[in-house]
């Protein structure tokens, strides 16, 4: 690439990591959408293309690979307190597993599939196995607290996961915004959270989520991380 005096390059920084960070972003395409929840509902089809068009630049995404389970629940009320108070209790402990590398207001805890079980019960556990339906590298439970700058996740594309479940684990009345949303070439999608409900979706599907400005939200994530290509023929 050669440049010349008053040549301009423009950029659109694009978020990478395992699960989307709570941030400003501030040079990130549709913050107006995520940071109002009257212009989100307002938003048009056009809108929704624009971001799809922009973040899957080789074409839209495969519907099919969407999955919304708002109005199912693939954990109980029970299973999910219990995964709220097994969070809450190490974070009192201050225990080295809770990791708060993206600020004190968005911490995670990964556990294994065998301590999910213990926390919910085998049946429950083996149930999300076989929803999920892929092999399952990471598991993680995460409290987000929300901070006098309603911090948002950009629109995305999944750079680490090829695959991820959410499963909602409090309730929506125990804070406002934080809610996911996916980018389509129709519009945009908002599933519902109670407790237990989910989300599947692949890396391709664009999706944020909405400024989180009162109270804290918990989740847990099942995640299947990238697979390197297989080498093709030698040319």
């Amino acid at each position: 690439l050669q440049m010349e005096d008053d040549d301009v390059i423009d950029v659109m920084l694009f978020q990478v990591g395992q699960i989307g960070r709570f941030a400003q972003h501030s040079r990130s395409y549709g913050l107006e959408l995520l940071k109002s929840k009257t212009t989100l509902q307002q938003a048009s089809a056009v809108e929704g293309k624009r971001i799809v068009d922009i973040l899957c630049p080789a074409g839209p995404p495969d519907m099919r690979g969407l999955i919304i389970g708002d109005s199912m629940l693939v954990l109980n009320v029970s299973a999910c307190a219990a995964v709220v108070g097994f969070f809450d209790v190490t974070k009192a402990q201050q225990h080295m597993r809770i990791d708060a590398s993206h600020g004190k207001h968005d911490e995670q805890l990964d556990i294994s599939l065998m301590e999910l079980e213990q926390l919910v019960g085998r049946q429950q556990g083996q149930d999300i196995v076989r929803l999920y339906d892929s092999a399952i590298d990471r598991i993680t439970i995460r409290r987000v607290q929300a901070t006098e700058e309603s911090l948002v996740i950009a629109f995305h594309t999944d750079h680490a996961a090829y695959k991820t479940m959410q499963v909602a684990l409090n309730l929506e009345c125990d804070y406002d915004g934080g809610r996911l949303v996916y980018a389509t070439l129709e519009g945009f999608l908002q599933p519902t959270r109670p407790p237990g409900s989910y989300t599947i979706h692949h890396c391709h599907m664009p999706h944020g989520v909405t400024a989180l400005s009162r109270g804290v939200r918990y989740s847990i994530f099942f995640q299947t991380n990238m697979r390197p290509s297989p080498a093709g023929p030698a040319e």
